[in-house]
């Protein structure tokens, strides 16, 4: 293997990293849309020590959603925060990823009428780069990938795999993937379907794969097990399993805290 190809599959392992927020994001179940539901993530290393947790925010409905997710310290603090708004765009929605630990920033922004570009932003005293988003078809965006899967529940369970064009803001391209159903399984007495998500190139054996379990009857994400693209203080991507605890899910009555939530002050001492 010449020089030229180690260098390319060693920046193409960088890559999955840059989905680990993405994906585990709605897990919306196919029911009537309520005013707000909250549900939590706890992200854990390899030896089970927990690193961050994840609290999860929807509003609105299907198609016309607004998310947002803030990533916390053990001890509460948050770090990070998500806002994503689908304005139409159910599989490829708007948003913005904020890290006050670093500055790192990325996100998809409107850029005129029917425009949109991608933009990313590596540390607080960096210049921002940006790019039109490409028409691709079937494109899916950050939090877009569980309507996605959603949406080929059916064939994916049939055993087809599903094909589709993931778009990397730190690299401000896609990149094609492939969605498979690896297998069913019981998580605490409840039946889950069990996904595998990798590059579909013949590069793929370079990137280790993505491991998903959504549960089969409501369809909201239960594990995620992977490289996550919040990273430690070294700046050294974390390898993570991330359980979503149905215990750990509410419906509230009141939209109107997510409004203060969106401009929480977020901690940039937080040490993972």
């Amino acid at each position: 293997m010449n020089s030229t190809i180690r260098a390319n599959l060693f920046r193409l392992r960088r890559l999955l990293p840059l989905l680990g927020i993405a994906l585990a994001l709605p897990g919306h179940a196919m029911a009537t849309p309520v005013a707000l539901e909250h549900y939590v993530g706890n992200a854990f290393d390899m030896s089970g020590h927990l690193l961050y947790t994840e609290s999860h925010w929807i509003r609105g409905d299907p198609g016309a959603r607004e998310l947002l997710v803030l990533f916390r310290c053990p001890d509460g603090r948050p770090f990070a925060r998500k806002q994503v708004r689908e304005a139409g765009h159910e599989q490829a929605p708007s948003f913005v990823l904020e890290d006050a630990r670093s500055g790192y920033r990325e996100g998809v922004r409107e850029d005129g009428p029917g425009q949109r570009e991608v933009f990313v932003r590596a540390g607080a005293d960096e210049r921002e780069r940006s790019a039109p988003v490409a028409g691709l078809p079937g494109l899916v965006v950050d939090a877009g990938f569980d309507s996605f899967l959603r949406k080929h529940w059916t064939s994916l369970a049939a055993g087809q795999p599903q094909r589709f064009e993931f778009l990397l803001p730190s690299r401000l391209q896609a990149y094609p993937f492939s969605l498979s159903q690896s297998g069913e399984d019981l998580i605490d007495g409840t039946p889950v379907r069990r996904f595998r998500l990798q590059l579909d190139a013949w590069y793929a054996f370079a990137v280790p794969a993505i491991s998903l379990a959504y549960e089969r009857d409501t369809k909201r994400i239960r594990e995620y097990t992977g490289v996550s693209n919040i990273r430690n203080a070294a700046g050294k991507s974390l390898k993570v399993r991330i359980e979503f605890p149905p215990g750990a899910r509410a419906v509230l009555p009141d939209a109107r805290r997510l409004d203060a939530l969106e401009t929480a002050e977020l901690d940039g001492s937080c040490a993972l």
